[in-house]
C-alpha cells in the first residue's frame, strides 16, 4: 500500500510539474493530445489490436470495457436511456445535440473550409478529410480509412453476406449505411436544402460538393503544381497492366482484370448469358423477371434500375442546367446536350460494321444492326409482331391499349410517343431547328427536311 500511495505521489509531483503549454504528441500522424492517458488510448487506434472476443458473436475488441457493454446487448440487460425530441418525435442518447439540427446552430467549425458541425466528434472526423488521415487498413486489400466505421462497413464486400434489406424492393445491402442512402430512391426525400439557391440534395455529401460551386472554394492543393480544386480524388495506385486503368485497392483490379480474362463465373440458369462481374448479372435477371423495384412518387412510373428512376425524376422538373452553345436549346442531362450538338456537327460515331452506315446515338446503332440479322426476339402479346428492341414493342402495344402518355400543356392533346409530342410542340414554340445546309430553308420536321433534299 506505502509502495502505491508513493508511485500515485510521484504521478501527482510529475503532473504538477509538466507545463500547462505542453502536449504529447503521436509519432505516427503527428496528432496532439495534452495528456498522455488520451495519446496511449489514440495509439490503439493504429494499432488496432482486438484481443476482447465476444464468445457468443465473435466480434473482437480493443477494450475490454467496450466487450462488457456490447455483451449486454445479448443478454438484454442493458437498455439505452434515450430522450424523445419534441420537433421530429425521434428519440436520442445526446438530445442536446440533436436538437442543434433543429436549430440550425453548428458552434464547431472547420478552420480549413468554414463547415459547421453539431457534435465536436464530427469536427474531428471531418478534418481528415483536409489532412488526409486514413488510420484504419484492410487487412485483405490495404485501403485505408478515416473511420472505424467506414473500414467495419468495407470489409463486409470481401464476404459474400447481405443481411440489411430494403422493405420496398427486397433488395439487400452489406450495411445500414448503404441502406440509408438507398432508401431516398423509393421515398424521393431530399432532406438538405441549399440555402444559396435551394436545391435539394437526397444526400448531405452532395449539397455540401455543391455549395462550392457557388462559394468557388477550392480547399484542395496539389503539392506538385499548387493548383486548387474543388474535390479530392483519392489516389489510385493499382493499375491494370493491360488497359491502364487505375483502381484504389488491389480488391477492385481484381474484379475488374476479369474483363480481360474472358473469366464469367455468374451464370444465368434461365438463357445461359454469363457475366464477370456480380452486379451486371443482377442487372440482367431484370430481365427475366420483370420486376421493376422503383417507383416514381409524382407519375407512378416503374422503373428497374435507380439510375433510370433519377434520370426520370429530372422530366417532372422544370430544371434544365445543360444548353447547346450553339443554338441555345437547353437540356436535363449532359448526354442530351452531347447528343444533340451532334446535329450541328454532323457527327456520327457509331458505325454498322456490315454496311458502314453511321448513327448519332449508340441505341440506334444496335436497333439498326437487328435489320442485318433478322432477330425480333421481343414479340407482341396481343397480335404477335416481333420487334428488335423492347422500347419499340412498349411503344407499340400502346396501339392496342390505347394509352397516351404524353400531354401537351398548351393545348391538352395527348400523344401515345414522346417524339410524337416534341414534333408537336414545334405549333407552338415556332421552332424550326432542321435547317438545310444548301439553301438555308428550315423546317419543324426532321421528315420535312428529308423530303425536302430529294426534291
Amino acid at each position: 500500500m506505502i509502495n502505491k500511495c508513493c508511485i500515485f505521489e510521484g504521478v501527482l509531483q510529475t503532473s504538477a510539474e509538466q507545463p500547462d503549454n505542453e502536449s504529447f504528441e503521436c509519432e505516427q500522424c503527428g496528432k496532439a493530445f495534452p495528456k498522455m492517458f488520451s495519446l496511449l488510448r489514440h495509439k490503439r487506434v493504429h494499432s488496432v489490436i482486438k484481443q476482447h472476443c465476444c464468445e457468443k458473436c465473435g466480434k473482437k475488441f480493443s477494450q475490454l470495457r467496450a466487450l462488457e457493454t456490447h455483451l449486454r446487448k445479448h443478454t438484454q440487460k442493458f437498455e439505452k436511456k434515450t430522450f424523445p425530441c419534441a420537433t421530429c418525435g425521434k428519440s436520442f442518447k445526446d438530445l442536446a445535440a440533436h436538437e442543434r439540427v433543429h436549430e440550425e446552430v453548428r458552434p464547431f467549425t472547420c478552420d480549413t473550409c468554414g463547415q459547421g458541425f453539431t457534435v465536436k466528434g464530427s469536427l474531428y472526423m471531418h478534418q481528415r478529410v483536409h489532412t488526409g488521415e486514413k488510420p484504419y487498413t484492410c487487412d485483405t486489400c490495404g485501403k485505408s480509412f478515416s473511420l472505424i466505421g467506414t473500414l467495419n462497413c468495407h470489409k463486409k464486400f470481401h464476404s459474400d453476406d447481405r443481411p440489411i434489406k430494403c422493405s420496398h424492393c427486397n433488395k439487400s445491402f452489406k450495411c445500414k449505411s448503404h441502406l440509408r442512402r438507398h432508401l431516398p430512391v423509393h421515398t424521393g426525400e431530399r432532406r438538405y436544402t441549399c440555402k444559396i439557391c435551394g436545391k435539394t440534395f437526397a444526400h448531405h455529401e452532395a449539397m455540401t460538393r455543391h455549395i462550392l460551386i457557388h462559394t468557388g472554394e477550392k480547399p484542395y492543393i496539389c503539392e506538385v503544381c499548387g493548383k486548387r480544386f474543388r474535390q479530392r480524388k483519392e489516389d489510385k495506385p493499382f493499375t491494370c497492366k493491360l488497359c491502364e486503368k487505375s483502381y484504389s485497392n488491389i480488391y477492385n483490379l481484381s474484379i475488374h482484370e476479369k474483363l480481360h480474362s474472358g473469366e464469367t463465373p455468374f451464370k444465368c440458369e434461365v438463357c445461359g448469358k454469363a457475366y464477370a462481374l456480380r452486379k451486371s448479372f443482377k442487372t440482367h435477371m431484370l430481365c427475366h423477371s420483370g420486376d421493376r423495384p422503383y417507383k416514381c412518387i409524382a407519375c407512378r412510373k416503374a422503373f428497374k434500375w435507380s439510375g433510370s428512376l433519377k434520370m426520370h425524376m429530372k422530366t417532372h422538373t422544370d430544371e434544365k442546367m445543360h444548353k447547346c452553345e450553339t443554338c441555345g436549346k437547353s437540356f436535363r442531362f449532359v448526354a442530351g446536350v452531347k447528343t444533340h450538338e451532334r446535329i450541328h456537327t454532323g457527327e456520327k460515331p457509331y458505325i454498322c460494321l456490315v454496311c458502314g452506315k453511321t448513327f448519332r446515338q449508340q441505341n440506334s446503332l444496335k436497333a439498326h444492326q437487328t435489320s442485318h440479322t433478322g432477330e425480333k426476339p421481343f414479340s407482341c402479346d396481343t397480335c404477335g409482331k416481333g420487334f428488335c428492341t423492347l422500347g419499340n414493342l412498349r411503344r407499340h402495344q400502346r396501339i392496342h391499349t390505347g394509352e397516351k402518355p404524353f400531354r401537351c400543356v398548351e393545348c391538352g392533346r395527348e400523344f401515345n410517343q414522346s417524339n410524337s409530342l416534341k414534333a408537336h410542340m414545334h405549333i407552338h414554340t415556332g421552332e424550326k431547328q432542321y435547317v438545310c445546309d444548301k439553301c438555308g430553308k428550315s423546317f419543324a420536321y426532321l421528315r420535312n427536311l428529308r423530303y425536302h433534299k430529294c426534291v
